[in-house]
């Protein structure tokens, strides 16, 4: 299993311990394909630092550096897209004021759009308890496909079964590539649990969604761990269109006739705007669900299937009531999104 980066929380190397040190330097190559064949023949950052009193090493946070070679795009294909994971190389070598400086350091990590909690602690990577889904329960619309995210460097097979019986069986490989250290099986037809095989087995429990009163809309989300994830809004949706403008009052009058058009525009109206806004409800879904939500609300991606149309999407709110069974009875989230966009197209 390679170290993993955690790239939207600090990740710091340091190479301590050693003797009468004046200068690191730090080169870091962050890059796809395989590792090392696809290593680029010269790092995109070096950095230098020097260390404090007789400190015998530095700390670099290298994560904000990693995170400008992301690119999170979803087209409607599941498998990992380019950019969405990267290797990263970093090589320490040394100066020092006297003697001979160690050899340089290397060390090579696998990085993903994804960050840790508080409680963590420092340099938090994907233990074998974690996998990339963080409720066992799953929620799916009836005639679609279901897709499961699996690291595919700890996971071996994933079994889709209906009514006890075994429907589709996934082979997972890791042939070394960043386009398939995410990979998402899946299913179309009736399926009610999935069995992950791997370094931690998993059962997940599909719960399948009929009842739809509604036109739905699907959310897909980069979810704490850097992969994509589905959540199905099937209840009340209500669109909205707001609208900005910049006015002038301009000079109508003909100064040769002294005179000038009622029908014309003495308030001039001036770079107009729009932009769409959705107000979804989840529908009915068990409390297993609020770190699912809690991580849609704080992902930096999310799109918004509806028919066969995706829209890059905004989530507006800024905050969610954590609702339980116990004190909510039936759990519905309401959520606010903008249209990652302007109506009128401005794309330079």
């Amino acid at each position: 299993m390679s170290t993993e980066i955690r790239t939207r929380s600090p990740y710091y190397v340091r190479a301590a311990d050693v003797p009468n040190l004046t200068k690191t330097q730090l080169d870091l190559y962050i890059y796809e394909g395989v590792s090392p064949t696809d290593l680029p023949a010269s790092p995109q950052y070096t950095l230098f630092k020097e260390p404090i009193n007789s400190a015998r090493g530095v700390t670099f946070e290298i994560s904000e550096l990693i995170r400008d070679y992301f690119d999170n795009v979803y087209t409607g294909t599941y498998a990992s897209s380019a950019g969405s994971v990267l290797w990263v190389r970093t090589i320490q070598n040394f100066v020092t004021s006297s003697g001979e400086p160690p050899e340089p350091v290397t060390n090579d990590y696998l990085a993903f759009d994804s960050y840790t909690e508080f409680q963590d602690g420092v340099n938090f990577g994907f233990p074998a308890t974690q996998v990339p889904l963080e409720s066992t329960l799953i929620y799916k619309l009836d005639g679609q496909a279901l897709y499961i995210p699996v690291l595919a460097e700890e996971t071996t097979q994933v079994q889709f079964k209906y009514n006890g019986a075994v429907v589709q069986t996934d082979t997972i490989t890791d042939n070394g590539n960043t386009n398939q250290k995410i990979q998402y099986p899946n299913y179309t037809g009736d399926v009610d649990q999935v069995i992950i095989t791997s370094s931690f087995p998993r059962t997940y429990t599909v719960e399948t969604i009929e009842e739809c009163k509604y036109p739905t809309a699907k959310i897909s989300f980069v979810n704490k761990y850097g992969a994509l994830q589905d959540l199905w809004f099937f209840k009340k949706s209500v669109e909205r269109l707001g609208t900005n403008q910049q006015e002038f009052n301009r000079n109508l009058l003909d100064y040769t006739e002294l005179s000038y058009s009622d029908k014309a525009h003495s308030k001039k109206v001036f770079n107009k705007s729009g932009n769409k806004s959705i107000t979804l409800n989840s529908g009915f879904y068990s409390e297993d669900l609020n770190l699912t939500f809690e991580q849609l609300l704080v992902s930096e991606y999310v799109w918004m299937t509806r028919g066969s149309t995706i829209y890059p999407m905004v989530i507006t709110d800024s905050s969610i009531t954590y609702k339980t069974s116990l004190n909510d009875k039936l759990i519905n989230y309401t959520i606010n999104f903008d249209y990652a966009f302007d109506l009128i197209n401005n794309v330079h």
